[in-house]
């Protein structure tokens, strides 16, 4: 008898320990003012947070610390996964404040916040993916690791991903400048530089164009684009938005040229002040910083 229920608490410590071996080691807190849930389970206060945890909020927001020092908040009607050095967000929207460096995978894209950079991400109802900077770099790639945008401070960018058929041509616009023989543009919406491979472009040089080509995955880009672009179309921007560019490259030609691109497949359109984005509940307001 005493053998058998020695044998029965092994198979029952056995199968708890490799339960919570599956989970993962505990990796974090998670808190909030009303009810949430972890793993599917309703929660109520604090909760420790493992490798993997689901979470999910109600009409209140939750707070997560993980023990490395990244801060994040979950919106309201939210849901993700949380991982050491990712969140892999389902539903709603979220804010991360990484000492360490973090990402955000949410619809297909990954959102880097930098080390010491503080970032907004939001799904939104209408199938798009708004990332706005507050502090720091943020880098927003696709699956593959092309860089679609570098989201600077205060400002916030959407993405809209292309779900089905071929890619579309890349779409972009900016100054055209040329070095060692290599022509290179960085895109005023998305902040991407690319260098562009096609005839006729020292003629553009100094000037503010809008270009339709197609990424080359084959080809290596020189000094620090991000990849090559092979033209198909370029056109110079008339000379009233020339002058606006004049002023300040950058915002101010998103806004007198254009307020979007396409990079790699990804709409890329401006979307305002990274406020937009802001994460809120009922009668509060954003994480403070």
């Amino acid at each position: 008898m005493h053998s058998r229920s020695a044998v029965l608490i092994g198979i029952v410590a056995a199968a708890i320990l490799g339960a919570a071996w599956a989970a993962g080691p505990a990796i974090g807190i998670a808190t909030a003012n009303g009810d949430f849930r972890v793993d599917r389970a309703s929660v109520s206060g604090n909760a420790t947070v493992l490798e993997g945890s689901l979470v999910e909020t109600g009409l209140s927001g939750s707070q997560l610390r993980l023990y490395e020092g990244t801060g994040m908040r979950l919106g309201s009607d939210s849901r993700g996964k949380v991982f050491r050095d990712r969140l892999v967000l389902e539903q709603g929207a979220a804010e991360v404040s990484a000492r360490g460096g973090y990402a955000v995978d949410a619809g297909g894209l990954r959102v880097l916040a930098a080390p010491d950079s503080a970032a907004e991400v939001n799904l939104t109802a209408v199938g798009r993916i708004e990332v706005g900077a507050l502090s720091g770099g943020v880098r927003v790639t696709n699956g593959s690791g092309v860089l679609l945008a570098q989201v600077v401070p205060g400002r916030a960018l959407a993405f809209a991903i292309q779900v089905s058929g071929a890619a579309p041509p890349e779409k972009l616009t900016g100054v055209l400048t040329e070095s060692k023989g290599h022509y290179f543009l960085t895109d005023s919406t998305a902040g991407v530089r690319v260098e562009l491979s096609g005839s006729g472009l020292e003629q553009a040089v100094g000037k503010v164009v809008e270009v339709t080509g197609t990424l080359d995955t084959g080809a290596p880009a020189a000094e620090s684009a991000a990849h090559v672009v092979n033209v198909i179309s370029i056109r110079i921007v008339p000379a009233a938005a020339k002058t606006a560019a004049a002023a300040g490259i950058g915002t101010k030609i998103a806004s007198a040229i254009a307020s979007h691109a396409v990079i790699a497949g990804v709409g890329v359109a401006a979307a305002g002040a990274a406020a937009a984005v802001a994460i809120t509940q009922t009668g509060q307001s954003t994480i403070s910083r």
